[in-house]
């Protein structure tokens, strides 16, 4: 965290913010129990696997509200949506950003294998998120922003060359 921290501290305070209310999470977590065909939360939880994907598709999900809220964009209906397929995006002038929601002090992991704009998302806790901005395909590019681990994870080291929501 020391490092995550370094690269971005003194530009935390000028990140938009987005709270989530836990009506809406008693609401989500009601529809994964449905959307998976069990009796109830208790089975889900249950289920390790079960448990993982309410609380990614819940971290998805807030991501996206919190852009749209941000811009001024509707409400997401998330009872609409194919969660097992599911990753927000969002077309801005000329790109289609692709939005990726990492816990707050770890770097960001890159999820498509071509050369995709994103923009990044942290996670406080499962109702606090925190928006921190644009980085597109040339930035990735720069020498040590995006650094493989040995399993071939991407990840987003280079959080400094991100360019701030609210100045995009």
């Amino acid at each position: 965290m020391k490092e995550f921290i370094s690269k971005v501290g003194d530009k935390i305070r000028q990140m938009p913010k987005y709270e989530v209310g836990r009506s809406k999470r008693i609401r989500f977590q009601d529809y994964v129990v449905e959307y998976l065909g069990l009796k109830d939360l208790g089975k889900l939880k249950d289920r390790l696997e079960g448990q993982y994907f309410l609380d990614n598709s819940w971290k998805k999900i807030c991501a996206l509200e919190a852009v749209n809220e941000y811009l001024d964009l509707p409400e997401v209906d998330f009872k609409g949506l194919n969660l097992k397929d599911f990753q927000p995006s969002i077309l801005i002038g000329e790109y289609q950003y692709t939005i990726i929601c990492s816990e707050f002090g770890e770097f960001p992991i890159l999820i498509n294998e071509n050369k995709s704009a994103y923009i990044v998302v942290y996670q406080k806790n499962e109702l606090d998120y925190i928006i921190h901005g644009v980085i597109t395909p040339k930035e990735l590019e720069i020498p040590g922003v995006v650094e493989v681990s040995g399993l071939g994870t991407k990840v987003l080291k280079g959080i400094d060359k991100i360019t701030m929501i609210n100045e995009i």
